[in-house]
Parts: structure tokens; sequence; C-alpha cells
């Protein structure tokens, strides 16, 4: 019997996948194929190539004072965030460089929206293949390849269960993100993110940077009556977070995954990165409370 974990996007809610993770490990829960979307593609691929307590410590690191380091500006019309960083991280984490070279099947999802078909890399460049995956529109820059303009795959998939089982799994254990949501007022956004960071730097551009960031992800603070004080990543965000509940929904209903666990991570904004304490502990808590149904499934006492 192949088990296979699914891993839906969020942005910076994919923390919680960590805590999913860990919590199945203590079990001794191990998969044999992983497949991701958006984030879920990058901690998928981390998973995949044996360093998720590498990054589970980094990001314990990550502070307010990292995220123009983490949110790079692409300033292009296709996207506000190059998302290099993930790239990055990445190669402190694994050594892998294609995905043939994992020593766990996965596959990270992605779409083409000139075609409007789903992509599932299952071979090739590793951090294309995360890049494509993560990127969504009209945040983070598209992946032209060839006549292909890739961008995240919760576009059509936000939770790659079809493609666990396209894979060969028998057992999916997928991990929803994005379902548990609160209503638009009450739902943490990414407000303030940039509210208390150092403006005086030693380094003289700094400061520009910082400035440049911040009017690329937030309205002015004039508009910002216009959307009751939400922003524009805010709202981005929201109609993100309906489409993709709507899709997991019947995701869910047709492909029958034998669990689903879901976070409570509505207090994390998609750019919260600097959340990965909270993230982690509600993946963790989330796992704890299906350990029963799941112990029962593989037959573990």
């Amino acid at each position: 019997m192949k088990k296979a974990i699914a891993l839906g996007g969020g942005g910076a809610k994919g923390y919680a996948h960590l805590g999913v993770i860990k919590a199945l490990k203590e079990i001794n829960v191990h998969f044999d194929i992983v497949t991701g979307t958006s984030i879920g593609s990058f901690i998928g691929a981390v998973y995949a190539g044996g360093g998720i307590e590498e990054l589970e410590k980094i990001s314990s690191k990550i502070n307010m004072a990292d995220l123009p380091r983490i949110l790079t500006p692409a300033f292009s019309k296709h996207g506000l965030l190059s998302g290099n960083y993930i790239n990055q991280l990445l190669q402190k984490v694994i050594s892998q460089k294609k995905i043939e070279d994992l020593p766990i099947k996965y596959a990270a999802i992605s779409v083409d929206i000139n075609k409007g078909e789903i992509v599932k890399f299952t071979k090739g460049d590793l951090a294309k293949a995360i890049r494509s995956s993560i990127a969504i529109p009209g945040l983070f820059t598209p992946v032209i390849d060839g006549d292909r303009f890739l961008v995240d795959g919760g576009v059509m998939e936000p939770v790659p269960i079809n493609s666990a089982r396209r894979l060969g799994a028998d057992i999916v254990i997928a991990v929803d993100l994005i379902s548990d949501f609160k209503k638009f007022s009450e739902e943490a956004g990414t407000k303030g993110i940039l509210d208390d960071l150092p403006f005086k730097a030693e380094i003289d551009h700094l400061g520009d940077y910082i400035k440049k960031l911040g009017e690329a992800l937030y309205l002015f603070e004039k508009d910002k009556k216009l959307f009751n004080d939400k922003t524009v990543v805010d709202i981005v965000q929201r109609i993100s977070v309906i489409t993709q509940a709507r899709l997991i929904e019947n995701q869910i209903q047709l492909s029958s995954p034998e669990i689903v666990i879901t976070p409570n991570v509505s207090e994390i904004g998609i750019l919260d990165f600097h959340k990965s304490k909270e993230g982690i502990e509600a993946g963790y808590e989330a796992a704890k409370e299906k350990l029963p149904e799941i112990k029962k499934l593989l037959k573990i006492k």
C-alpha cells in the first residue's frame, strides 16, 4: 500500500505543514509519495529531500526584520514579488537539484494559464518546478517556460489529491490550509507587516528598498478606507481563499482522500512569514487530533 501526503497552498500558512509532518513522524508514518501545490510544493520537496528539521530551525529565526529579504520586489508588470528567496532557502536545506534525485516520488503542481491546464512536475529542475508552483497570480511573477505561462497550482488544484492518486497512491492524507477561514472583517491580514521595520539602516539604500516594497504591497493610508482598512494583499488573498476553498470542497468530494487535516491558520496571512511558531503549532495540533483515525487506517498500535 503506497501512502501519499498531499500538501496544499497558502503562503506563510504553509508552516503548518511542518507541524503536521512532525506529528506524523512521531508515530513513524513515512510517505512513499508527496505532492505539493504552492508552498506545499516547497515543503514537500524539503520533506522528500530530508531537510525538514533544518528548515524548521531556519524558520524559527525569521522575524519581521527579515521580511524585505524574503519578499523581494520584482518591480514587474507581471507580479510584485520575485519569489527568489524560496530557491535560496531550498539550496540551504536539501542537496538535490533535480526532482528525480529525490528519494521519494514527488510532484509539484503548477498551472499553465495559456492553455488553462494543470502542469505536474515529476522530473527536471526542482527549483524551477517549485518557483512555478508558488507563483500566486498578482503577487509573485509567473514563470515563462517556452509557450507556457506558469502560475500557482492552487488556481486549479489547491490540494493535489488527484495528482497523488495518479502517481500511484493507495492512501492519501491531504493537508488543507485554506478551507478554515473567518469572515473578511475578522480575518488576519498583512496590514502592519512593514510598520515596525527599522527604516534607519547602516546601508543607505535599505530604507528606500523597504519603502518601495511597502508602496508596492500596500495601499496608501488615504485609500485604505475604500476597503474597510483592507490592503491590496488582503483583498487578493481573500479572493484566492474563497476560490480555492470551493475547489477544495469539490476535490475532496470527488477524490475522497482517506484523511483530511485542516489546521486552524486563519490568523496567519499569506505573507506572514514571521509567524513560523504559530503555524507549526497549528499544524501539529491539527494532526494530533487526527492521529486516532490515522493509526486505525494504517494499523498502527
